[in-house]
């Protein structure tokens, strides 16, 4: 998995596309084992989906000085465009993203977008434990972003009200 990811970031930084278009990519719901947010995890191996090992060597290629934040913030506009590469946006090598504005907007875009698609998959989302669970009940991303749109944080932990992500933030421009 590792050398794969390593690979597709040396295409990247060879000026490739994030997402390979001709690439054959399945549906978030249809893919085997568990997918994994966060990671490196022992307790799993290669047979999950490693959601967040793309943008884990990308953020390596920035910290290593391989190539600049602007011109791998590239990455981050293709990703919010597909829900694989939307859900390694959760994982935590992606604070530097998440931290701007412009891109924490257009991220919460595309997860208004996507949501029920990435709900529907059920409890299978992991941030490394070997149980799988619904998207929402995990700390990811996602929530942070929340956070700094002025979502308490007893709200993060709660089931999402009707109206799901939407529902949220409106309960929060309401009180």
């Amino acid at each position: 998995m590792a050398a794969a990811c390593c690979r597709h970031v040396t295409e990247f930084l060879r000026g490739g596309p994030w997402i390979d278009p001709d690439a054959e990519l399945i549906a978030v719901r249809d893919a085997p084992g568990l997918i994994l947010l966060n990671g490196p995890s022992p307790l799993l191996g290669d047979d999950h989906v490693h959601a967040y090992a793309p943008f884990w060597e990308l953020g390596k290629a920035i910290d290593g000085g391989r190539i600049a934040f602007p011109v791998a913030s590239r990455a981050f506009d293709d990703a919010i465009i597909e829900p694989w590469s939307l859900l390694g946006l959760l994982s935590q090598a992606c604070y530097r993203w998440l931290d701007e504005p412009v891109h924490a907007g257009q991220f919460f875009a595309a997860m208004i977008d996507r949501w029920s698609e990435l709900d529907a998959v059920g409890p299978r989302y992991t941030m490394g434990a070997r149980t799988g669970a619904q998207l929402w009940e995990l700390p990811h991303l996602l929530k942070h972003v929340l956070a700094r749109r002025g979502v308490a944080q007893a709200e993060l932990v709660k089931p999402l009200p009707c109206g799901g992500l939407v529902g949220l933030v409106g309960l929060t421009a309401s009180s």
